[in-house]
C-alpha cells in the first residue's frame, strides 16, 4: 500500500512538473523593436470599404502630446502562444485560438525611444501562461492602438464584434511573424525575440522599421466594414438586449 501511495505521488509530481508554466525573458525588447502604423494598408482582420485613412509613421513615445497627435492613447502589445507548428493567424477566428501568455508591453514614454516597446513587469524569468516548461510552443506578438481597449481581452472582443467601426479615430492592429521556442524552468527564461535560431528555438524576428505588413513592426489600419456587416452586428446586439430584458 505504501509503495502504491509513493508511486502515485511520484506520478503526480512528474505530471505537475511536466505541465508547470515555463519562464521566458520578457526584457530588453524595447531597444530593438520599432513599430510603425501605416494608414495606406488595411489589416487582414477587418472587412474594409472605401479608402484607408490614418496616421503613418512610428508609434510615438507614450506622452500626452504625441497621443493627442495620433488621436488615441498609445499602443499595447501582448504575447500569445499556441501548439507548435501553428501558422500565423489571418482571421479573427484563427486569432481566437491563440492563448494569452499574460505578458504585455506598451509603447515607450521616452522621447529618445519613439517607436520602441516597454515591457510591463519586465523580467528575465517571467512566467508565461500556457507555455509549459520544456514544451516547444508557437508564439506571436499582437499589437493594437489603445482605442481598441487597454487589455488583450478587450481588443479581441473589439475585433470579434467589429466595434472599431464606430470609433471617431482610426484603429490599428498587427500580428508578428511566428516564432517557436521552448520555455525554461528558471532564470534566465527562453529568448522571445532575436534574429535567428537559438538553443531555445526560433524567436520572433525583431527586424528594423519599414518591414512588410504582418510583422510586429507594422500595425495596419482597420477599415470600415461593409454596410451589411454593420447591420448584422446591430441586429445581433439588439437580440442580446432583448434576451436580457426577457430574463
Amino acid at each position: 500500500m505504501k509503495k502504491l501511495v509513493l508511486t502515485t505521488l511520484a506520478a503526480c509530481a512528474f505530471t505537475a512538473a511536466a505541465f508547470a508554466q515555463g519562464t521566458i525573458s520578457w526584457s530588453g525588447v524595447g531597444g530593438g523593436l520599432i513599430v510603425q502604423t501605416n494608414g495606406t494598408v488595411y489589416s487582414t482582420f477587418g472587412v474594409t470599404q472605401g479608402a484607408a485613412n490614418g496616421t503613418q509613421g512610428t508609434t510615438f513615445g507614450n506622452t500626452a502630446a504625441n497621443n493627442a497627435a495620433l488621436g488615441y492613447q498609445g499602443y499595447y502589445y501582448e504575447l500569445l502562444a499556441a501548439a507548435n507548428g501553428t501558422a500565423a493567424p489571418t482571421t479573427v477566428a484563427n486569432l481566437s485560438a491563440w492563448s494569452d501568455t499574460t505578458l504585455s508591453s506598451t509603447n515607450s514614454n521616452s522621447a529618445s525611444n519613439n517607436g520602441r516597446t516597454t515591457q510591463v513587469a519586465a523580467n528575465t524569468a517571467a512566467v508565461a501562461s500556457h507555455m509549459p516548461t520544456g514544451v516547444t510552443n508557437a508564439i506571436i506578438l499582437v499589437g493594437w492602438s489603445a482605442n481598441l481597449g487597454n487589455t488583450w481581452n478587450a481588443a479581441l472582443l473589439a475585433l470579434q464584434t467589429q466595434s472599431w467601426a464606430l470609433l471617431a479615430t482610426p484603429a490599428y492592429f498587427g500580428v508578428s511573424t511566428v516564432g517557436e521556442i521552448a520555455a525554461h524552468a528558471g532564470n534566465p527564461g527562453a529568448n522571445v525575440f532575436g534574429g535567428g535560431n537559438t538553443a531555445d528555438g526560433t524567436p520572433i524576428n525583431n527586424s528594423a522599421i519599414n518591414s512588410p505588413p504582418g510583422t510586429p513592426e507594422q500595425l495596419d489600419v482597420l477599415g470600415v466594414p461593409e454596410p451589411g456587416t454593420l447591420a448584422l452586428a446591430a441586429l445581433g446586439g439588439a437580440s442580446l438586449l432583448l434576451f436580457r430584458r426577457k430574463k
